[in-house]
C-alpha cells in the first residue's frame, strides 16, 4: 500500500476492504484506510451500496440462492462461491480519486502493456477492442423514459431483468478483484445543468482516463459529492475485462454496453476500450439535457446537447464545430488565436454554452508538432495514450505506426491546452455554427452558407466519411450518414435536436456553414484531401466576418411572407369579390404574377356558391346552409348563404389553426405565433395596444384613434417579432353611424367600399344609418388605407405594451376599468364575457349576457387554453400590462343603468396609453369582492369615482348595496358555470383567478 496522502489535496488514495454479499463466501474486514478520515465511512458505505455489500453476514445457502436467482435467464450455471473461494479472490484496496502518479504506478505494476513514454504520458492497451462497439449498446426500456427514446438500430431495447443480470455479473466480477478504482466527477461545467458521475473499475487506466475526461470536483465538492447528488450519482460499473454471457437474452456477443437512464447506471462487460465510458456519459446527457430546465419549454429555451467542439474569439464570438471523428473537429477548435471551450461535447443552454467534459480525447494518427502543436504538447505526464507503438529504448511514440490500430488516441485534461477557457463555459451564444464533413466523393464545396432549413437538413443527415481508425474494421474512407453528427449517441429522435439548433440560431442571430474537410479535385483515390491550411483560412473567414458580409444571390422571405397564407376566392357574385379584395392583403404586381408558383403546396381556396343551397338531407347537414372547411386540404365551401362575413371569418379560422404551429409547433408559447380576435394600434412613442372584444364592445371604434396609427380593427397575429394585421381592410358596423361619433369610419365609406344591407334614400342615395328595418347588423368593408392614420404595411416589429379586454357588461356589475394579473388575464380571456348587442347575429334585438372563449369562440380551431397560455406568456416575456375595460352598463343593469359614455371610455383608454394607470401604486387600487378585480380608488382624469366603483354607481341611482351584490353574485355564478367547461385543462391558479361566489351569496360579500 501507499502512504497516507496529503489530506489537503482533493485527489487522494482511499483503500477499503469490502465485504461481499454475492460473490464471496464470507464478509471481509476493512484494511488499510488511506484517505481523509472524515471520508472513510461515507466512501465505504456508498461503495457497499453500489456493490451490493451488506454489514451483516449472510449464510452460505442465502448467498447460493441469491446467485442462482440472478442466473435465472442464463443457460450456464456455475458455483461462483466455490470458485471465488478456491481462487482466493478478494477486494482489498479501493483507490478513490487517486492522483495521476498513483494511477501510473498501479498501471505499471498490475496492467500488462502499460509504459511511460518519452513525453511522460502513460501508454496503455485496451485489449482486443480498440474502438467502440455500437452494435452491443443497449438502453433499458423503462416507464419514465420509454416515450422519449428514439428506439431502433441506435438504441436497442433491453429488458430490466436482463440489465439486472448483466449488472449482477459486473458487480460479481468487481467484487472478486484485489483492487478497484473509483472516480467521482461531473459531466458538465455549468453547476445548474451538470450531472454527477461515479466510475467503478478494475483498471487504473480507466480511472486515469475518466479523471481526465470528467470535470474535476473541487475539494469542497468532493467532500460533499454523495450528499449533493440527487437522487445519487450516475454510476458506471466498468467490468470490461470480463465478458458478458452471450447466451443471456438480448446479447449478441461477449461485449455488452448497457444503460439504465432512469436508474442512473451503466454496465460495461467484454470491452476495455475506455471510449465506451466517455460516450456512455454523453448519451446520458443527450437524454437529460433536452428535458431541462423544463421539458415543456420551447426548443430555443431548453438545453441542447451537441457532439461538437467549441471555441471563442478575442471579441467574444463563439463558434461550434460539428463533425464525426476524423473531420477535423478537435484540430480546428484547437486554434491558438481563440480560447478553447472544448473539443467534443457541449450543451447550448438559454444562457450560453458549456463543455460537458473536463478533458480532450484526441486522435493521434499521423500526429506531429508541426500539424497540431497544441495537441502534440498536451501529451505529457497525466495524459493517457491508447494503443500506440513506441520505440522500446527511447520510448518515443511513432504516431505514423498503425500496426495495432488506426484509432490511436490520447486523453488529457483540458488545462493542458494553453489557451483553454477554464472554467469551460461562456454566457454568450454562438455566432457561427460550422457543420464539418469529410466528403469522400469530392463533390461538396469546401465552404457553403446554409439557410435555417438547410442547417436542419444537413444536421440531421450528418454526412461524412468514416475515415481510418474511427471504428474497428474501418481502414479506408467510407461514405456514411450519422444523424446530428453523432448518431450512435443520440437518445431522442434527431429532429428534436435539429429543431432546437435551428430555433437557437434564429433566436440569437447566428450563421450556419457547411465546411468540407474531405476530398477536392476528385473522389478518394483520385483527388486529394483539402489542405489543412486552406481549411483554416476558410474558418478564419467565418470568424472575422468575411463570409457573413458577402452578399447572396437570393433574398430571404420578408417577415410578413413568413407567416401569411395565400387565399383564392372563387365566387359567382361581384359583391363577394370586391368584399374579399378589400379584406385580404393585396398582392404586389410581382407577387400576383408568381402567386401560384410561390404558394406551397397551393393557395387556400374558398368556393363560394352561397347563392345555391346545400342538400339538407346530406349527412351532417341541418339546414340548406353549409359553411365547411378542410384545414389540411386547404379548402372552404359555402352553400346557402350570401353573407360575405362567412368568408372573412372562415379565413380567420384558418389562421387560428395554422399560426400557433408556426414557426415550429414545438416552440414555447411565448415564441409561437398567436392569432387574435382584436384590434390594434400604435402610439407616437411606438407603444402598441391590443383591444379584444366581440362585435359591439367598441373594438373597432376605440382602435380608430386619430392620435394613434391603426394597425387593424379586427384580426391580428402576435409573433416573436411583433404584431401584424391578418386583413387588408376593415369590416365596421354601421348602425347609428355618424361623422360626429366616428369620423374615421364615416369618411372611409367611399368609392371602393362595400355597404351591406343598409337603407338609403331612393333619389339622393344618402344612407340612413339609423334605419334598421333590414337588419341591425349593417356593415361596411373598406380597404385599410382608407383610414388616414392607418399603418401601411400593417405590421410593427415591437410588442404590445397594453392588452385591453373589452366587455359590454349588461349586468352593470364590472368596473369601467380593472387591472389584471397574469392569471386573471388568462381567466377573462378564456371566459370572453360580453353581451350580444343588437345586430351582431340574426334574432338578437337587445343585449344578452354571453360568453365567447378568447372573445372569438366561433372562430377558434384549438382549445381556448392554448391561446390564453400564449397570450400570458407573451405578456410576461415582454413586460406588457393587461386591463379589463367595461364599455357596457354603469349604475345598474340594462334597463336601469346607462351605457358607459364613450367620452369616459376614451379617457380611460388614454390613461392606459399615457401610463397614468400603470404608474398608480398598489394602494391606489381597491379590490372588488367576489370578482377579485382591482379598480381605481379615485377619479381617473375626468372619470368620476362614482362611475369607476360599480357599487357607488348603483347607489347614486337610488339602488341599494344589497341589490348590487346580489347582481354581482348572480353574474359570478354565470362565470363559474361557463368556466366549468375549461377548468379541467387550466392550472388551479387560473381557475381561482375568476369570480368566487356560491348560490347562497346574495348579500354583501
Amino acid at each position: 500500500m501507499f502512504g497516507l496522502p496529503d489530506l489537503d489535496q482533493p485527489t487522494s488514495v482511499a483503500s477499503a476492504f469490502l465485504s461481499l454479499s454475492l460473490a464471496c463466501p464470507r464478509p471481509l474486514p476493512f484494511q488499510n484506510m488511506a484517505c481523509p478520515k472524515h471520508l472513510e465511512q461515507s466512501i465505504a458505505t456508498s461503495l457497499r451500496q453500489h456493490l451490493n455489500v451488506e454489514k451483516d453476514t449472510a449464510t452460505s445457502n442465502e448467498l447460493q440462492n441469491a446467485f442462482e436467482l440472478s442466473q435465472e435467464f442464463s443457460r450456464t450455471k456455475f458455483d461462483i462461491l466455490d470458485q471465488a473461494s478456491d481462487l482466493g479472490l478478494e477486494v482489498k484496496d479501493v483507490y478513490y480519486n487517486a492522483s495521476p502518479a498513483v494511477l501510473y504506478e498501479q498501471a505499471l505494476r498490475h496492467e500488462e502493456g502499460s509504459f511511460i513514454t518519452a513525453s511522460g504520458a502513460l501508454s496503455v492497451t485496451s485489449g482486443k477492442k480498440t474502438g467502440r462497439s455500437p452494435k452491443d449498446k443497449r438502453i433499458v426500456e423503462e416507464f419514465d423514459s420509454v416515450r422519449d427514446i428514439w428506439w431502433g438500430k441506435v438504441n436497442i431495447k433491453l429488458e430490466e431483468a436482463v440489465f439486472e443480470i448483466n449488472r449482477e455479473r459486473a458487480v460479481d466480477y468487481l467484487n472478486t478483484q484485489k483492487r478497484l478504482y473509483v472516480v467521482d466527477g461531473f459531466a458538465g461545467w455549468d453547476e445548474e445543468y451538470r450531472i454527477p458521475i461515479r466510475v467503478i473499475t478494475s483498471r487504473a487506466y480507466h480511472a486515469l482516463f475518466m479523471q481526465n475526461m470528467l470535470v474535476p470536483p473541487s475539494k469542497s465538492e468532493l467532500y460533499q459529492f454523495e450528499a449533493n447528488s440527487f437522487p445519487r450519482p450516475f454510476v458506471i460499473f466498468n467490468a470490461g475485462c470480463f465478458p458478458c454471457n452471450r447466451h443471456t437474452a438480448g446479447m449478441t456477443s461477449t461485449t455488452s454496453v448497457s444503460l439504465s437512464l432512469c436508474r442512473g447506471e451503466m454496465v460495461i462487460l467484454g470491452t476495455q476500450y475506455a471510449g465506451e465510458m466517455k460516450k456512455g456519459v454523453f448519451t446520458v446527457m443527450m437524454y437529460h439535457m433536452p428535458l431541462r430546465p423544463e421539458r415543456h419549454l420551447g426548443p430555443a429555451e431548453r438545453a441542447l446537447p451537441l457532439h461538437s467542439s467549441c471555441n471563442v474569439g478575442p471579441e467574444g464570438d463563439v463558434s461550434l464545430f460539428f463533425g464525426l471523428s476524423g473531420t477535423g473537429k478537435t484540430t480546428l477548435s484547437a486554434d491558438p488565436a481563440r480560447k478553447l471551450i472544448g473539443d467534443d461535447e457541449h450543451v447550448w443552454t438559454s444562457k450560453g454554452v458549456f463543455n460537458i467534459e473536463g478533458g480532450c480525447y484526441a486522435k493521434c494518427i499521423n500526429l506531429s508538432r508541426e500539424k497540431e502543436p497544441e495537441i502534440y504538447d498536451a501529451i505529457r505526464f497525466g495524459s493517457v495514450l491508447e494503443n500506440v507503438v513506441f520505440d522500446e529504448w527511447s520510448r518515443k511514440v511513432d504516431y505514423d505506426n498503425v500496426s495495432l490500430t488506426e484509432n490511436t488516441r490520447c486523453a488529457y485534461p483540458l488545462h493542458y491546452i494553453p489557451n483553454a477557457l477554464i472554467p469551460a463555459k461562456i454566457d454568450s451564444h454562438p455566432s457561427n455554427v460550422i457543420l464539418l464533413t469529410c466528403d469522400a466523393f469530392g463533390v461538396l464545396p469546401p465552404i457553403s452558407k446554409l439557410t435555417k432549413e438547410q442547417v436542419m437538413y444537413h444536421f440531421i443527415s450528418g454526412y461524412t466519411a468514416k475515415v481510418a481508425g474511427t471504428e474497428m474494421g474501418v481502414t479506408e474512407p467510407q461514405a456514411t450518414f450519422s444523424a446530428c453528427f453523432g448518431g450512435p449517441f443520440l437518445a431522442m429522435h434527431p429532429y428534436h435536436y435539429a429543431e432546437m439548433l435551428a430555433a437557437k440560431l434564429e433566436k440569437h442571430g447566428g450563421h450556419a456553414w457547411l465546411l468540407n474537410t474531405g476530398w477536392v479535385g476528385g473522389a478518394y483515390g483520385i483527388g486529394e484531401r483539402c489542405p489543412l491550411k486552406f481549411t483554416r483560412q476558410l474558418v478564419d473567414a467565418v470568424h472575422d466576418g468575411t463570409l457573413a458580409a458577402m452578399k447572396v444571390a437570393f433574398s430571404r422571405f420578408s417577415w410578413d411572407e413568413e407567416y401569411r397564407i395565400p387565399i383564392r376566392v372563387i365566387t359567382s357574385r361581384a359583391y363577394h369579390a370586391l368584399f374579399m379584395q378589400n379584406m385580404l392583403v393585396p398582392p404586389s404586381k410581382s407577387e400576383l404574377y408568381q402567386f401560384e408558383a410561390n404558394s406551397f403546396p397551393r393557395p387556400f381556396v374558398i368556393f363560394n356558391a352561397g347563392c345555391f343551397p346545400c342538400n339538407r338531407h346530406t349527412a351532417g347537414m341541418t339546414s340548406t346552409t353549409s359553411v365547411s372547411l378542410s384545414l389540411c386540404r386547404g379548402e372552404m365551401v359555402i352553400l346557402g348563404t350570401q353573407y360575405a362575413g362567412e368568408m372573412k371569418k372562415g379565413v380567420f379560422t384558418v389562421m387560428m389553426y395554422h399560426m400557433p404551429l408556426r414557426p415550429e409547433r414545438h416552440l414555447g408559447p411565448a415564441e409561437r405565433a398567436l392569432p387574435l380576435h382584436s384590434s390594434c394600434n400604435v402610439g407616437p412613442e411606438g407603444d402598441v395596444s391590443l383591444f379584444f372584444g366581440l362585435s359591439g364592445t367598441g373594438k373597432t371604434t376605440l382602435s380608430a384613434d386619430p392620435a394613434r396609427k391603426l394597425i387593424g380593427d379586427d384580426e391580428h397575429v402576435w409573433t416573436s417579432k411583433g404584431v401584424f394585421n391578418i386583413e387588408g381592410g376593415c369590416y365596421a358596423k354601421c348602425i347609428n353611424l355618424s361623422r360626429e361619433k366616428e369620423p374615421e369610419i364615416y369618411d372611409a365609406i367611399r368609392f371602393g367600399s362595400v355597404l351591406e344591407n343598409v337603407v338609403f334614400d331612393e333619389w339622393s342615395r344618402k344612407v340612413d344609418y339609423d334605419n334598421v328595418s333590414l337588419t341591425e347588423n349593417t356593415r361596411c368593408a373598406y380597404p385599410l388605407h382608407y383610414i388616414p392614420n392607418a399603418l401601411i404595411p400593417a405590421k410593427i416589429d415591437s410588442h404590445p405594451s397594453n392588452v385591453i379586454l373589452l366587455t359590454c357588461d349588461a349586468f352593470g356589475v364590472l368596473p369601467p376599468i380593472s387591472k389584471l394579473t397574469k392569471e386573471q388575464v388568462m381567466y377573462h380571456f378564456i371566459s370572453g364575457y360580453t353581451a350580444k348587442v343588437a345586430g351582431t347575429e340574426m334574432g338578437v334585438t337587445e343585449p344578452q349576457a354571453t360568453f365567447s372563449a378568447c372573445f372569438g369562440g366561433p372562430f377558434l380551431a384549438m382549445h381556448p387554453y392554448h391561446y390564453a397560455e400564449m397570450l400570458a406568456a407573451k405578456l410576461e416575456k415582454h413586460g406588457g400590462h393587461a386591463w379589463l375595460l367595461n364599455t357596457g352598463w354603469v349604475g345598474g343593469a340594462y334597463g336601469i343603468g346607462e351605457r358607459c359614455p364613450l367620452k369616459f371610455t376614451r379617457q380611460l383608454v388614454d390613461a392606459v396609453h399615457d401610463g397614468t394607470l400603470a404608474a398608480m401604486k398598489d394602494e391606489d387600487w381597491e379590490p372588488l369582492p367576489i370578482f377579485g378585480l382591482h379598480m381605481p380608488r379615485k377619479a381617473v382624469k375626468s372619470v368620476p369615482r362614482e362611475i369607476l366603483c360599480p357599487e357607488d354607481a348603483w347607489r347614486s341611482r337610488g339602488q341599494s348595496s344589497a341589490e348590487f351584490w346580489a347582481a354581482a353574485s348572480k353574474l359570478a355564478l354565470l362565470f363559474q358555470k361557463n368556466f366549468e367547461e375549461y377548468a379541467p385543462q387550466c392550472l388551479p391558479a387560473v381557475v381561482q383567478a375568476g369570480p368566487q361566489a356560491s348560490k347562497e351569496s346574495h348579500g354583501y360579500p
